[in-house]
């Protein structure tokens, strides 16, 4: 259609005024109404956003991308049980959707939900084996199991597809270190901090990694470090006083 092809004028600089100028132009395209939506998601205006996920699917009701992108603003403003609605809708629509199965998984695991979760994320995996958010859901929800070592194996997996994702080094790095493997867990605590220097809770998990090595000073400097950036994180607070006290 004439009216999505997207021009080479200097005004289409970004996504959103991309879709902004065509959904100017063909008001009755659910796909540009969609994406734009998405652009507008993707900068944080989530009304606006939603205003158009819905227009989308009133112009066409079994459009899956729609459905699912509605999901992911609706569990942005904490609306759990309609963001669960339309990833459902979009899974009847479009039963191979791994994006679907994995946000439908995330909004269970909000209302507790578990297993059923686990069963999406594992849905996922089955249509979409190298999703590596999916692998490192699945391994925390392992983790706060208590399944240890099969945590561990999908937060190597998650690394082996993404190397550059700090949550994965810093969860590896505490199943490591709770199985006793110490200094690699020191190595997968510091990857965290090197992709992402404000990680509060990896200079808290190393600073106690630190601590428990007699490497003191190291440890006190990471302890401050995580309340510099995060002043209420209470564990820091008070393995640092416990160690001040200590001196």
């Amino acid at each position: 259609m004439d009216c999505l092809r997207r021009g080479e004028n200097e005004d289409y600089r970004t996504e959103l005024s991309i879709w902004k100028d065509t959904v100017a132009k063909c008001q009755d395209n659910a796909r540009a109404h969609m994406s734009l939506g998405d652009a507008l998601l993707e900068v944080g205006q989530l009304p606006a956003a939603m205003a158009h996920f819905e227009q989308a699917l009133r112009i066409e009701p079994n459009y899956a991308d729609a459905h699912y992108s509605l999901g992911n603003a609706l569990a942005q403003t904490g609306k759990i049980e309609e963001a669960i609605a339309h990833y459902e809708q979009a899974l009847r629509i479009k039963p191979d959707y791994a994006e679907a199965h994995y946000g439908l998984g995330l909004a269970l695991a909000r209302l507790g939900r578990l297993q059923e979760a686990m069963g999406h994320w594992e849905q996922a995996l089955r249509i979409k084996p190298d999703y590596a958010h999916a692998h490192y859901n699945y391994g925390v929800t392992l983790q706060g199991l208590g399944k240890v070592s099969e945590a561990m194996g999908h937060y190597e997996q998650a690394l082996r597809i993404e190397p550059d994702f700090p949550e994965a080094h810093n969860n590896l790095g505490i199943v490591l270190y709770q199985t006793g493997k110490r200094e690699e867990a020191i190595e997968h605590f510091k990857q965290a901090l090197q992709i992402r220097p404000d990680y509060a809770e990896a200079h808290n998990d190393l600073g106690i990694a630190l601590e428990n090595a007699g490497r003191v000073p190291e440890a006190i400097q990471h302890y401050q470090q995580a309340l510099r950036l995060r002043p209420d994180l209470t564990a820091a607070r008070n393995a640092l006083a416990g160690l001040q006290a200590r001196q």
